[in-house]
């Protein structure tokens, strides 16, 4: 069978108390047994997250200038 299947994990590191968001996804290999890919998705979390604050701060900023006027 040729099924892929991939799931998300969570790992909080103890040096430092940071966190880490690491995707494992999971591919069989014939009948060898599996492949499994690693991703830290971390980095890219935090870039989505300081993309939608941003985000959030220009329209309060426009609904400040339309106040204004």
């Amino acid at each position: 069978s040729n099924r892929k299947s991939s799931f998300k994990v969570m790992v909080t590191l103890t040096k430092g108390s940071q966190l880490l968001e690491i995707e494992a996804g999971l591919t069989p290999i014939l009948s060898k047994g599996v492949m499994i890919i690693l991703r830290d998705l971390t980095e890219q979390r935090r870039l989505e997250q300081a993309v939608l604050h941003n985000e959030r701060l220009k329209e309060l900023g426009q609904m400040a200038a339309t106040l204004a006027h």
